[in-house]
Order: structure tokens, then sequence, then C-alpha cells
């Protein structure tokens, strides 16, 4: 998705110089081509150059029929009272800005008609998933653990848990009061507000440093989604351009949940326990997936398989099955009992074997889809 072209207009040059700095400071600077103006002449000269603008943020008493008539794009208004609003062309100006961005984006996405999650991305957002045919393989150890590594190397990560079961608030916490949930109303009632609402019902946990959904354990809603309804979701993410990658926790059921991000995701790491269940199952699920998916598919291209557990060597009836093996997490002795989420995500060896495989798998695959 291209930049918008942003104009924020205000009197206010200590408000404008603050929204400015944050903009440009953060991770805004990759949605936002922004001019800023603190005078009708200034926003003047802006729109009698001719040049297309996608959005003008303006204090009210800088609005002029007249020169904004022949605007094409969308204005709204900065509001200095919350009791002066009264429709969604309005919004707060004395609100953190993040939630002024984020209030925004929701608007103009819900706005601008246009815009559809199924148009063209810039191809920055890689969509990794994490899957084990059996449960307690440690897969969502994996994906929050990748989720803060990755988010620690400056990239925008946003995790998604397709978990009925899940334990993602073991992992990702926030103080906001932000139910995700209706996101599932959005997805099959209102599609085309779906990009706005993703914006307005995520959740961003401030340790972590990743953005995520918190839609409570076996909601109905996500239990009666529809392959291509996921699938949407998805690409809806992706298509706000905000991510470097999309992480997605699996159910190892095989539910519609996981099949659609089966066919979505760019990379796959399917856990294997280092167990004979684990193998055994897993090989069973590899010769049925046509029956399951429909030939063609072309998951098997996708699957990085990871040993999780690992005690220094694989038993010599599992590596009869002859998995590619791409990587080996450790066992932890000291996670058991899981006491909190500090544990998992700060044991050195473990983080060690991870990087090994972000370095060697993650990074370069990257590379290589933004070469190809």
């Amino acid at each position: 998705m291209k930049k918008i072209k942003l104009i924020v207009a205000d009197h206010d040059s200590a408000f404008l110089q603050s929204f400015g700095e944050y903009v440009l400071s953060s991770d805004a600077k990759n949605q936002f081509d922004m001019k800023l103006c603190t005078s009708e002449e200034s926003l003047g000269r802006y729109l009698e150059t001719g040049e297309h603008y996608d959005l003008i943020l303006l204090k009210p008493e800088l609005y002029k029929k007249e020169r904004l008539e022949s605007f094409k794009g969308i204005v709204l208004y900065l509001e200095e009272a919350k009791k002066n609003i009264t429709n969604n062309n309005q919004l707060f100006k004395y609100q953190p800005v993040t939630q002024l961005l984020s209030e925004l984006l929701s608007l103009y996405y819900e706005q601008n008609k246009a815009l559809d999650s199924t148009s063209g991305t810039t191809g920055r957002t890689s969509v990794i998933g994490f899957y084990s045919a059996t449960g307690g393989a440690g897969k969502t150890t994996l994906a929050a653990n990748m989720s803060r590594q990755l988010a620690i190397m400056g990239k925008k990560v946003f995790y998604l848990n397709f978990e009925i079961l899940n334990s993602r608030e073991l992992y990702f916490r926030s103080d906001e009061d932000k139910p995700s949930l209706q996101v599932f109303y959005y997805l099959k009632a209102k599609p085309h507000q779906l990009m706005s609402k993703v914006e307005t019902l995520k959740k961003h946990d401030p340790l972590m440093n990743v953005d995520y959904f918190d839609w409570s354990t076996n909601p109905e809603e996500m239990l009666e989604a529809t392959k291509e309804e996921i699938q949407k979701l998805i690409q809806t993410i992706s298509a706000t351009d905000q991510y470097d990658y999309i992480l997605i926790d699996m159910d190892s059921s095989f539910q519609i949940l996981s099949q659609a991000a089966f066919a979505t995701c760019d990379q796959l790491f399917w856990l294997l326990n280092n167990d004979m269940q684990s193998f055994h199952k897993t090989n069973e699920l590899l010769k049925n997936l046509d029956n399951l998916l429909g030939k063609g598919h072309g998951v098997q291209e996708k699957i990085e398989f990871i040993v999780n557990r690992f005690t220094g060597h694989v038993s010599e009836p599992f590596i009869a099955y002859d998995f590619a093996i791409k990587g080996y997490l450790p066992y932890v002795q000291e996670w058991n009992p899981l006491v909190d989420r500090d544990q998992m995500l700060s044991h050195p060896h473990y983080t060690q074997e991870l990087l090994a495989i972000i370095r060697g798998l993650v990074e370069t695959s990257k590379e290589g889809a933004s070469n190809g």
C-alpha cells in the first residue's frame, strides 16, 4: 500500500511539532507522507499546487469551503473539546498521539471506499505459521518468543492466535480496553469496514512490543468462520502494510482456522516434539494433506521442521521418518513447572537457538521474497 498523503493544519505550532516528531520517529513514518501548516496561507499553498492529497486533518477554523470544494480526499477535524464531537469526521486533539493516529487511520480506512484488503500491497509483510500435529509441543512458546525477538530486532510484528483453547494471555497482555472479538462480526456482516476495525480493535503489548487480538477462548464466531473469511482477515492485516511479520499460532486440531492459515502463510514452522507420537502423527497428516487441502496446495514447500525439547540426539526410529529437520530447540528443565512469562522469554540457551533459526530461516526467506 502506498503512503497516505496527509496535511495537518492547526494554528498550534507546538502541537504540530509534537505530532510531526512522533510520526517521523515511529513506525508511522512508513504510513504517511505528511505536510504540516500553521495558517490558511500555507494550507492554501499546498492545495494550489494541484498535488493529490488523500487526507486533511485540520482545526475547524481553518476550513474554507471555497478552498476545499474541489478537494477529492477526506477531510477530518481536530476538536479541542470532546463535547464538540458529534460525528465521525471529528477527532479529539488532546489524546495520546498513538491513539489519535489509530482513530485517524480507522476513519480513513472506513471512509475510503476504494480501499480494499484484496488490492495490491508493497509485499512488505511476511506471514509465518506455527503448527504441530500434537498438542503441548511448544508451538505457542516458539511463536511468542519469535515475536519478541523479531520486535527486539526492530521488526513490526502482529501475533494472531487461532487456537480454540488459546494460551495467548500467558504471553501477551495490555491495559487497553479493546476487546477484539467484534473482528468476526465485521468479517461476516461488514467486510468493507474490516480494515478500519483492525486498527481500532487490535491491542499492543508494551513489553513484547507486538500487536495482537485478544479474543476469548473458544468463541463461537471463530468456529463459524469460513476459510475464505479467515484468509481475508490475514490479508487485511497484511494490506495495512504496517507489519514486517504476521505470526499465526494455529490449533493442532487442523480445523478451518488452521487450514486457512496453511494456505495463506509464506512459511510454516512445524514443531516436532522429541517423541514417537509427534513424529507418527505428523507423518500421518502429511500423507493425507492432499485429501484435506486438495491437490496443488503447495504446503510441503513452506514447511520448516523444528525439533523441540531436543536433548542432544534424535532416536533412530524417529530418523526413519526422514523429515528434513531445519532447527533444534533445547529441552529447558527450568520451565518445569512454568511460573510466569518472564521465564519463557528470557532463557539464554533457548534464545540462542531461536536466534540461529531466525537468522538461518526467517531472515533468509524474507530476503529471498523481497528479491525474487
